[in-house]
């Protein structure tokens, strides 16, 4: 008989798991986990209490934010900054809590690590010392394994040509060097001092030979942004943003605008492909006045986002 609080029991009780534990790694939540000893024949489910000002006294002192036979969960919805206090209670396979102490407590972050922002998530960095919002668009670019995380303005930054010359040149285009001359040092000079040279795919003018270029900021491709059409060369996968056709659309002034890829139409000379004001591709001459969505990497783990977005340098 193993007795409990004030009553007897005369079952067996699940032990309490092991390295129970909590921590902020997103704004907002708190990730909690913990190992059940697989050799516990009793051990059936955890629960997991939660209060703000103190531990939970016992299964039922609290909100419950799990029960299941799992080893982790996420508390979500936190108030930054605010510390919380987990209790976790196994319950054995005839619904009997185990009341010994199992506790910890987390500190919700007030800041996010890029790396850790989810695909789609809003980024704000200043240009020329306004904030303007980038969309997360792939988390490991232009590799998964090693790679940086990649940002792609949300609305246009300018309206430009892709070239004066009658060919569809990406390498060395007005767009390209307004991208690498102009727009680059607009940029907050802690983030631009941190922006690496990237190798992105690219298809030459004229002939069309695949290739590479090595770019700080750049224009997407058109298969980065899921196009199949006939004549779009293969310029890398399609990004982790593009999966839905959502993120096609920008604006400029605040309406849809037609923008540019970096990607030759390589049926012909002089035409590069577009993305209209639909979403849709359009392949237009090199001379079209066109949007610029600027695109370029950063460290994930050189940056942290605060509450209202702010993208900071982390701190050492």
């Amino acid at each position: 008989m193993i007795l409990r609080r004030n009553g007897a029991y005369t079952g067996t009780m699940a032990g309490q798991p092991l390295g129970f534990k909590a921590v902020s790694s997103r704004i907002g939540s708190i990730d909690l986990s913990w190992t059940t000893v697989p050799e516990d024949t009793a051990y059936a489910a955890l629960r997991v209490l939660r209060r703000s000002d103190r531990f939970p006294k016992d299964e039922q002192d609290g909100e419950v934010i799990y029960e299941g036979p799992g080893s982790s969960c996420t508390d979500e919805g936190l108030t930054p900054g605010a510390t919380y206090y987990y209790r976790a209670f196994a319950r054995s396979k005839d619904g009997v809590y185990q009341n010994s102490y199992c506790q910890t407590t987390g500190t919700v972050r007030t800041t996010q690590p890029l790396i850790l922002k989810k695909v789609g998530d809003i980024v704000r960095i200043k240009e020329n010392d306004a904030w303007q919002e980038y969309v997360v668009a792939q988390q490991g670019y232009p590799q998964q394994v090693g790679g940086h995380t990649l940002l792609l303005r949300r609305d246009i930054a300018g309206r430009r040509t892709m070239s004066s010359v009658m060919q569809n040149e990406y390498d060395g285009s007005m767009a390209d060097t307004w991208l690498t001359g102009a727009f680059l040092p607009t940029l907050d000079s802690v983030v631009s001092a941190k922006i690496p040279t990237c190798q992105i795919p690219y298809t030459s003018g004229g002939e069309h030979t695949p290739g590479y270029l090595q770019r700080q900021v750049f224009l997407l491709s058109a298969s980065e942004i899921g196009g199949g059409e006939e004549g779009m060369a293969a310029e890398g996968a399609r990004l982790d943003l593009f999966q839905t056709d959502a993120w096609r659309i920008s604006s400029f002034q605040d309406a849809p605008y037609l923008w540019a890829t970096r990607s030759p139409d390589t049926k012909g000379a002089n035409q590069f492909w577009m993305v209209d004001d639909t979403g849709a591709f359009a392949s237009k001459a090199v001379y079209t006045t066109c949007g610029m969505r600027p695109a370029f990497t950063l460290p994930g783990d050189g940056f942290v986002v605060d509450m209202e977005g702010n993208l900071l340098e982390a701190p050492l």
